[in-house]
């Protein structure tokens, strides 16, 4: 309990799941928030007279309850076991080492059971100067991340097109009475000295290796880069791992894009409909025939963030007319990105060390269509379909050590062996014939040794 109350004291405002043995458990306020939100029987711990209410679940449903926590809003910190109990009990220790794998929040995750598949995960990050409000978000699930500066007039009609899952803001501004712009959001409140000096530029110059952000186009944000800040030290603070998928920056224009407040959404029914709160019957119910997740997330953007220019509303426009009156290129391309999986956060995945063999089979069987989309377009003169065809990268050679590493239909977890082709690695090989015939090789060296000490009764002892 020493050990727990170390641990959560480090993590205030988290609900702590705290591996013992086969079990994750809470304890104290903890335990009463995880029993009335997952219905999980409320116990005491009675160790010695001790009261301290305790409620726990199987590791195993860790996967299944996270998510329930996660999109009522909590921040939950995951502490796992670092090392076994007999490593300890050989060090002398009677308390196994314990350390925070992952904080999740409902911004800042990368499990799919959290994720809505068509939908981006924002989290969005907020610094008020004067008159200005400085913003960065990001969805960390696909690797975007952009900076904007905005009158703080427009933040409702931002905010509401966004939709993020998680507003960060400084903690002085806890007790401001303007802030009613956010009561529809999940805020967490961030440490004042992340909004102090160079804290932010200098942040970002270092996450992206650069002397300067003058290549990304968002130098002169000066506010936004203090907002970006504070949101890239949270997500590096609870993702305890790298952060290879954020990898390029940009400046969100927002007069390219019309606002719309919460009320001219909900009474256009855009994504939600009056009566159900649900996607029933709504505009995007109707629109969405997207065949791949990627293509949902981006029409939703549409959607939610109408475009202002008019030259990028004729480009879509001539576009889609031209797909509207080919039908039979319209059927094979939908029957090509039928195949393809979510390649955003497939990537991503991969880039955090979270991905598994089938998550990186599903990559070469993604990239696998895109030399034949690209010879379904390669013909079309439309001005934008010919510009999506030409940025369209084949990456063959990555599908080709794809395919020559890994099986075909490898195993979902890494423990169960067998992920890597037989013919790729002759060492492999090797130690897989030494696991599967032990036997034999170890009477092979008996007979080796014989046939050198011309003793015939060597035997080997293992």
């Amino acid at each position: 309990m020493t050990q727990y109350e170390r641990i959560k004291a480090q993590h205030p405002g988290t609900i702590l799941l705290f591996r013992v043995g086969d079990f994750y458990e809470t304890f104290s306020e903890d335990a009463e928030l995880l029993s009335k939100e997952l219905g999980i029987t409320l116990t005491k711990r009675n160790n010695g007279g001790d009261q301290t209410p305790l409620a726990g679940f199987p590791h195993h449903a860790l996967e299944s309850h996270l998510p329930k926590l996660v999109r009522r809003g909590h921040r939950v910190a995951v502490c796992d076991q670092t090392e076994e109990p007999s490593e300890a009990k050989a060090q002398g220790r009677k308390v196994v080492e314990r350390e925070i794998t992952e904080v999740v929040t409902p911004g800042v995750t990368m499990s799919d059971n959290v994720l809505d598949q068509k939908r981006n995960n924002y989290i969005c990050s907020l610094h008020f100067t004067g008159s200005t409000v400085g913003v960065a978000f990001s969805d960390i699930s696909t690797g975007e991340f952009a900076l904007s500066q905005l009158d703080r007039s427009e933040l409702g009609g931002f905010l509401h097109s966004l939709m993020p899952a998680e507003v960060l803001i400084n903690r002085k501004m806890k007790s401001a009475e303007s802030l009613e712009v956010l009561d529809d959001f999940v805020i967490t409140f961030q440490d004042e000295w992340l909004y102090e000096g160079e804290f932010g530029y200098d942040l970002l110059t270092e996450h992206f290796n650069t002397h300067s952000l003058k290549g990304f186009g968002v130098d002169h944000l000066e506010i936004a880069h203090v907002a970006a800040g504070s949101l890239l030290h949270y997500v590096k603070e609870n993702q305890k791992k790298s952060l290879g998928q954020l990898r390029r920056l940009y400046a969100y224009q927002n007069a390219d894009y019309m606002m719309l407040d919460e009320a001219t959404k909900r009474n256009l029914e855009l994504t939600t409909s009056l009566q159900e709160g649900n996607t029933d019957g709504t505009l995007i119910s109707i629109l969405d025939e997207t065949c791949t997740a990627m293509g949902g997330r981006t029409l939703r953007k549409w959607v939610m963030q109408p475009l202002t220019t008019l030259r990028p509303i004729r480009e879509r426009v001539n576009a889609v007319e031209t797909l509207h009156l080919n039908h039979e290129l319209r059927g094979t391309l939908r029957e090509e990105l039928d195949q393809i999986g979510d390649l955003e956060r497939l990537i991503s995945r991969i880039c955090v060390g979270r991905a598994n063999a089938r998550d990186v089979r599903q990559l070469a069987m993604s990239l696998a269509q895109i030399p034949r989309i690209k010879m379904q377009i390669a013909d079309q003169e439309d001005p934008l379909i010919a510009r999506i065809n030409e940025e369209l990268k084949s990456l063959i050679d990555l599908q080709e050590r794809i395919n020559k590493a890994i099986v075909d239909e490898p195993p979902a977890s890494i423990r169960e062996g067998g992920i890597i082709r037989a013919e790729y690695s002759e060492e492999l090989a090797e130690i897989r014939d030494i696991a599967r015939n032990g036997k034999d090789y170890i009477t092979s060296i008996q007979k080796q040794l014989v046939d050198e000490t011309g003793i015939g009764s060597l035997k080997l002892g293992y």
